[in-house]
């Protein structure tokens, strides 16, 4: 063993640190001074660095779930700031929900018998008004 230990983290410890902040890959990266690039290729490449990377990318999204859940109730929490970047991070989408059918909800001659229907009741209780609304001159 050792006289000198030093009470450096290690490189193992500064990444798992730095994820544990919220980091993102780049800024690991960053760290390691490597390109985005060779980064991934790491991350492909070595199984105990991708074990590495994986526990750090839990960390940061479990640090920024948690500043959501800590803020939601403090005034002034820019939660729209918050979601956009979890949308960008996580890839996160805004749900959109589609309605798919074959037929539409009123079939053009359902409609166009309800607008027929609806016409004739203007012109039945007020005649000036149907002829105002169909163009023809007001008596």
């Amino acid at each position: 063993m050792s006289e000198h230990q030093s009470n450096e983290p290690t490189l193992h410890e500064k990444i798992l640190n730095l994820y544990s902040e919220g980091a993102d890959d780049v800024e690991v990266a960053a760290l390691l001074n490597l390109p985005e690039k060779r980064f991934k290729e790491l991350y492909e490449e070595n199984s105990g660095f991708a074990k590495v990377v994986d526990i750090g990318r839990t960390k940061a999204a479990a640090w920024w779930h948690h500043v959501a859940r800590r803020n939601l109730v403090t005034k002034g929490f820019q939660g729209s700031t918050w979601a956009m970047v979890m949308k960008n991070r996580l890839g996160w989408r805004d749900r959109v929900d589609v309605l798919e059918t074959n037929e539409s909800t009123q079939k053009s001659a359902e409609l166009e018998k309800e607008i027929q229907d609806t016409m004739a009741r203007i012109q039945n209780k007020s005649p000036a008004q149907f002829r105002q609304i169909m163009g023809g001159d007001d008596d």
